[in-house]
């Protein structure tokens, strides 16, 4: 999942730093209600230590009313597929279902490599990766994988 979207009324604060607007308030619950709908609701949640990413991952959580801790790992800050991959690497073997979120363009590229499919990784997008594999701490960009769905906020979260 790509971080919801983020405020820039502060052009002077520190990328890290930045917050979600009032769009991304709505859009992540909305994401979040969206999974558990879906049976998605996942073992355990990763997140970039960023602002927007840390208060994505809280709605979404709440609102999913998942039964897991959300762990933030500074490494996911803007990161590159192969990095995506070294956080996975270190889940416990009983994982089976995560939720990691991040942030573009790694994100969208970690889609493509690991699918073949491009997708528009736009704020709160979900990316539902499904792949044959036994455990995480075998995943890399090799592993077989399949997208099995695409979800994005409703037009109507994007213009409020």
């Amino acid at each position: 999942m790509r971080h919801a979207k983020s405020s820039w009324r502060d052009v002077d604060l520190d990328d890290h730093d930045r917050v979600l607007n009032r769009r991304g308030r709505h859009a992540a619950p909305e994401m979040g209600k969206l999974l558990r709908k879906e049976k998605l609701v996942p073992d355990c949640i990763i997140s970039s230590t960023a602002k927007r990413a840390v208060e994505t991952a809280e709605l979404v959580h709440a609102a999913m009313r998942a039964n897991c801790d959300i762990e933030l790992r500074r490494r996911l800050y803007l990161a590159e597929p192969e990095t995506v991959y070294d956080v996975l690497n270190e889940l416990p073997s009983e994982t089976k279902c995560v939720l990691v979120i991040g942030h573009n363009p790694g994100l969208a590229e970690l889609v493509e490599q690991a699918s073949g499919s491009s997708v528009e990784m736009v704020t709160a997008a979900v990316a539902h990766l499904k792949y044959s594999i036994k455990e995480f701490s075998k995943i890399d960009q090799h592993s077989p994988c399949k997208l099995t769905a695409f979800y994005r906020p409703t037009k109507k979260n994007k213009s409020a």
